[in-house]
């Protein structure tokens, strides 16, 4: 079985190629800047280089990963965001049924509004920010394929080149470069390991290899639930610093717009035994470990 993995070189797809790669699938991947060392360059907002790469390779399915994924980003320049999070997302999905290929399309959980967690997959959306909009938008253009799936996750860390990768892992960044740091107390988020997320897809791939495919919107989240000040605690910990270089913020952060709370139900894919979770102080611990200020 041939899998194509769109955003490679970024912090979930990165992840994914290791877990499939463990298998017996045949894993190609695309990036775009960063793309060296056998992943594919292909600029997914040109429909004619989607559609020479997906004929090309002719794999039975694509995990959609590539995407703009920062809400301050999405806000200030709404022209670029819709092209990768739809228009590509369009493109790959057209293309890929043209082929007969099944599509797994990253999604996220600000896709609600955050008033009424949890949230199932059949849950209204009602997003906040351009960002949550355009992921949406996007999810609509998959589900016109009633055997693709969408799989909404929430704000990841893991494994990165550098601490810029994820909203969790610039706590950190933070940390080493200022005396204090304040930080957000008021939104609610379930941070979940992109190495659990990768798990959890393949299990979904190994079933449409089985025949069981996944199909329609699925959840998948960590459970423990933290503000970004109670995340930084944790990395204090980690790394023994004193708590007192954190400040906390007890009112809605500044920018686009964030859910309060927007915890997601996970039920449909927890009864079909798919699912794994790292606990976020050991997964975070084996993060940062390359960057731990003792580090010599």
């Amino acid at each position: 079985m041939r899998v194509l993995v769109t955003g490679v070189t970024g912090l979930l797809g990165r992840a994914l190629a290791l877990e499939l790669r463990k298998t017996s699938l045949h894993v190609v991947g695309t990036g775009f800047r960063r793309a060296t060392g056998g992943v594919i360059a292909t600029d997914l907002t040109d429909r004619n280089a989607v559609e020479a790469l997906l004929r090309e390779q002719r794999p039975d399915a694509i995990i959609h990963s590539a995407a703009e994924r920062r809400p301050d980003v999405s806000e200030n320049d709404p022209d670029a965001t819709l092209s990768l999070n739809v228009e590509a997302t369009r493109s790959i999905v057209e293309i890929a049924a043209a082929i007969d290929a099944r599509v797994v399309y990253l999604s996220t959980d600000y896709v609600f509004d955050g008033s009424s967690p949890p949230y199932r997959p059949d849950a209204t959306p009602n997003p906040l920010n351009f960002y949550g909009k355009s992921k949406l938008e996007g999810e609509h253009v998959v589900r016109t394929i009633p055997a693709n799936c969408v799989l909404r996750v929430p704000v990841l860390y893991g494994r990165v080149e550098s601490l810029d990768e994820s909203p969790v892992t610039m706590i950190a960044r933070d940390l080493l470069t200022h005396a204090q740091v304040k930080l957000d107390h008021w939104q609610t988020r379930y941070p979940t390991s992109t190495a659990d997320v990768a798990a959890v897809v393949r299990r979904m791939i190994e079933k449409h290899a089985d025949g069981a495919s996944v199909a329609g919107t699925v959840h998948w989240s960590a459970d423990e639930a933290m503000t970004k000040y109670e995340m930084g605690r944790q990395i204090c910990d980690i790394w023994n610093l004193p708590h007192q270089k954190l400040i906390p913020q007890p009112d809605p952060p500044g920018g686009a717009p964030r859910p309060k709370n927007t915890r997601l139900d996970c039920r449909e894919l927890e009864t079909l035994g798919v699912g794994q979770r790292t606990p976020f102080r050991d997964a975070l611990a084996s993060v940062l470990a390359p960057f731990s200020p003792g580090r010599s």
